[in-house]
Order: C-alpha cells, then sequence, then structure tokens
C-alpha cells in the first residue's frame, strides 16, 4: 500500500482578490441590466395575461359577493373611460390593449357593459375578449352557473 500525504502551499494562498470579485460582480450586473430592459413578445404576453386575469378576479369578486350579501352585483366596464371594476372599484385599462364585452342587450347602455350576477350564483353571462396585436384571450362567463373561466383566443391571420 502506498502512502497518502498532504502537500500545502505555503507561498501565496489560492483564490481571488476582493478587487477580482468587485470587477466581476459590476461586470455581471451590468450584463443583466441591460438584458432585463430588452423588451420581448414574452414580456408583452405576461402584461395581457395579467389584465386578464385580473378581469376574472374581478368578475369572481362580483359573483361571490352577490351570493354572501345575497343582492345583485355588477361588473361594469367602461369603454369610454377606459375602466372597469365592481361595486364603485375601479380600475384603468392600458391603452395598448383592446378589450370588448359581449352581454345581454339590457345590460349595455353608451359604451357600458355590466355583467350581473344574482344571489343564486348565476348571471346576465357574457365574454370579454382581450387583444393586444394578434393575441387573444377570452373570459367568459356562464349566465346559468355564473362560473368564470379563462382561456387564450384564436390568433388572427
Amino acid at each position: 500500500m502506498g502512502r497518502t500525504g498532504c502537500i500545502s502551499a505555503r507561498g501565496r494562498e489560492a483564490g481571488f482578490s476582493l478587487l477580482e470579485l468587485l470587477v466581476v460582480l459590476a461586470i455581471m450586473a451590468l450584463v443583466l441590466g441591460v438584458v432585463a430592459m430588452r423588451p420581448t413578445a414574452g414580456s408583452a404576453r405576461v402584461g395581457m395575461d395579467v389584465l386578464t386575469r385580473h378581469l376574472a378576479s374581478q368578475l369572481q369578486e362580483a359573483r361571490i359577493s352577490a351570493i354572501r350579501a345575497n343582492r345583485d352585483a355588477v361588473f361594469v366596464l367602461d369603454l369610454d373611460k377606459g375602466a372597469y371594476g365592481v361595486d364603485g372599484t375601479s380600475y384603468t385599462l392600458p391603452k395598448d390593449v383592446d378589450v370588448r364585452m359581449v352581454t345581454a342587450r339590457q345590460e349595455t347602455t353608451d359604451g357600458v357593459g355590466r355583467i350581473r350576477f344574482y344571489p343564486g350564483g348565476g348571471s346576465t353571462g357574457g365574454r370579454l375578449e382581450v387583444r393586444k396585436g394578434e393575441r387573444q384571450m377570452l373570459v367568459r362567463v356562464d349566465w346559468l352557473t355564473g362560473h368564470i373561466h379563462v382561456e387564450r383566443g384564436r390568433r388572427d391571420g
């Protein structure tokens, strides 16, 4: 059997100096900053997804409110003001996204559309179409059950 031993260099320690480490970290931060600032198609999609999910959550809030309070609750989309919300709350629609509502005729007046939820959970039903360029997402509200479904729409072209 051979003998094992440990050899140690007593001269300069192996590793990096603090200055070398700081230079590398500064370069990495610069590169990451440039990459993060570059817009991508994915960021546009994420923005549209977030808006669509928020619209769906507002619809769900209206449904839950109607059931809990045992009275009608209404989701409102005001295209003239570029706003939407439930029972007095208001959120602004981004200017670069097109939103369209299809709902019962009695729930539309002068650029304002409504989806009404009833205490039993049902609703007037409808659909929100969220579009940015060729991308489209849909939020469907079932009139019988009031359930809200989010789905990716088709691509035009």
